[in-house]
């Protein structure tokens, strides 16, 4: 048997007080509350009146574990809640290489003046000369993720190798030598784009080697070329130049030797040359693929196909962990889709900026919820998507990278995490319409000792839930397979007294509505009541004229005044 929930059940309860399944006052006692001077044969008797205690709509709209409906702790507000499963994007910019290029050496041939008397220590200087240099291109054909540059990123080493040979000589001194790099190598070896060195002794035959390390190249759009398939080349040409003085001793000049000459030879090359990173604007393919929220697990009340829902402020919350430095943009759909004859429901948002490096939250709603640490999207569109529960949340969106420069990792797997979840409370305008039936039964036994042709129960109904009630009850019986099924014969009707259209009229949790309240089980078929079993009750609760509601754990049904009248008499069958 399924659990009852009092609000809608309470007046079919006192009905039936007479056959020992009351239970709302147990003030009543069958053998002292009786007026015993009553003949049992008599046209009609009736029983005291008693009433309910107030019954909070926790005990009517039941939360349990596992459903989608929830109340709120701190208020006691109801609110639907479902969480999608998360999805995780990667994102990447795709390397590429910058191939060695092939730099001729610097050979300068260089003389020393020694036709005056040899002096013993005497330092010999000549000048390199002009025109000591080399030239060299580096090209690189960029991925399509890249739109424009301005600075790579390198893991770079340009290797320098001087060395010198002559017959008259066996040392030479590097006395103060000068490298001029390009301007837009950018080096921590280099000081205003050159590299000095001094003193540095090169014996004949031998080499003297120092390296430049190099961290980036800066870029200026004359340096990218566009090709046919919307891809960029990327042409850098540059030349390294050379110059400064070196030395001999006299003392290392061969005897009776007048005009010392020597070779010195400057080989450079690139011991690689690997971007690492770049700084320019990019635009990676983000696809982000998040799985439909399921609205399963729906309490009875929400699932009847007359559900309607006429939402406020439905919420869809969104919390991006964003690892990669690109910002983004983000333009989607929301779509409800139904399994029946309901058609399915779109809703477009957008999210301007989803930042590079950020974790941040996003809620899209009607009307801004004021929740901490998280920017509101407005989409006054979202009540469309849930004017009936859907069978799921479908996120359709199209992610695309802002066109602004940053600086990102080549070959990297970035991710971008996306949470979401689905956030109804139950605050509502005048359109909305819940369902609610429930089963009493397991009367018969009892029932059937009793011979009664109608029972009718009389009393008031103080209604402080912001939903009108119209309710309604269907007879029942335990058929031949033992299920219960509709009982021929037997009508269970409710009346409400003195408002249009028999309907319990919504009230405020402070003073609530107080209406007169008639129901009335009658035997049709004569003998019929007997097979009764239970009731099936039925409860529509709509907003009409409720402007604003929202439903709360602590709103009340009561009924109160409560009296039976059984009009005919009853036949009691005491052999059982």
């Amino acid at each position: 048997m399924r659990p009852k929930h009092y609000l809608f059940t309470s007046t079919f309860l006192v009905a039936l007080l007479i056959i020992g399944n009351s239970c709302i006052d147990h003030d009543y006692d069958l053998t002292k509350n009786i007026d015993l001077t009553i003949s049992v044969g008599g046209s009609e008797f009736a029983i005291p009146g008693g009433k309910t205690e107030e019954i909070k709509l926790s005990k009517i709209l039941k939360v349990e574990e596992g459903n989608l409906v929830k109340i709120d702790p701190a208020t006691g507000n109801y609110y639907l809640l479902q969480t999608g499963d998360p999805s995780t994007t990667l994102v990447d910019i795709p390397g590429f290489n910058i191939p060695k290029p092939s730099i001729s050496p610097i050979e300068r041939e260089l003389s020393f003046d020694n036709t005056s008397m040899r002096v013993a220590g005497r330092e010999l200087t000549t000048n390199i000369g002009d025109n000591a240099k080399t030239s060299f291109q580096l090209t690189a054909t960029l991925p399509k993720e890249i739109i424009s540059l301005s600075q790579v990123y390198l893991d770079a080493n340009l290797s320098i190798r001087m060395s010198f040979n002559s017959n008259a000589v066996n040392k030479l001194n590097l006395k103060k030598i000068t490298f001029n790099l390009p301007h837009y190598v950018v080096s921590t070896d280099l000081v205003d784009g050159s590299k000095v060195i001094e003193n540095q002794i090169l014996n004949k035959g031998g080499s003297f080697v120092t390296n430049i390390v190099i961290q980036s190249l800066l870029i200026t759009p004359d340096k990218l070329i566009s090709n046919p398939d919307g891809t960029l080349s990327l042409i850098i040409e540059g030349e390294i130049v050379l110059s400064g003085t070196v030395s001999i001793n006299e003392d290392d000049i061969s005897a009776g030797t007048t005009t010392v000459s020597a070779s010195l030879a400057t080989d450079i090359t690139f011991e690689n040359i690997d971007p690492t990173s770049v700084t320019g604007v990019v635009n990676p393919e983000i696809n982000v693929n998040i799985a439909p929220v399921q609205l399963n697990n729906l309490p009875d009340y929400l699932s009847n196909e007359e559900v309607k829902l006429d939402i406020t402020n439905p919420m869809v919350l969104f919390d991006i962990n964003n690892e990669t430095p690109v910002a983004a943009t983000i333009k989607g759909n929301l779509v409800s889709t139904y399994q029946g004859n309901y058609n399915d429901v779109t809703v477009p948002f957008a999210i301007p900026e989803i930042k590079g490096e950020a974790n941040q939250a996003f809620c899209l709603s009607p009307i801004n919820p004021s929740l901490n640490n998280t920017q509101w999207i407005e989409v006054s569109t979202l009540p469309n998507l849930i004017t009936r529960i859907p069978h799921e949340i479908q996120v359709d969106v199209k992610a695309n990278a802002i066109q602004k420069e940053t600086t990102i990792a080549l070959n990297t797997d970035y991710t971008i995490t996306t949470n979401y979840s689905v956030n109804v409370p139950f605050a509502f305008g005048d359109k909305m319409t819940i369902v609610y039936t429930d089963t009493m039964s397991g009367w018969h036994e009892d029932i059937k000792k009793y011979s009664v042709k109608k029972i009718i129960a009389t009393g008031y109904a103080i209604n402080k839930i912001p939903l009108n009630l119209n309710l309604t009850a269907v007879a029942v019986r335990v058929n031949s397979t033992g299920e219960l099924e509709e009982l021929p014969g037997v009508t269970a009707t409710v009346k409400v007294e003195g408002v249009e259209n028999n309907i319990i009229p919504s009230g405020d949790i402070t003073a609530g509505t107080k209406v007169p309240v008639k129901v009335e089980i009658t035997d049709v078929t004569p003998g019929a009541i007997k097979q009764l079993d239970g009731l099936i009750l039925n409860a529509v609760a709509d907003s009409k004229g409720v402007n604003e509601g929202i439903l709360n754990e602590n709103q009340t049904f009561q009924l109160t005044d409560v009296r039976l009248k059984v009009p005919g008499g009853l036949t009691i069958d005491l052999n059982d």
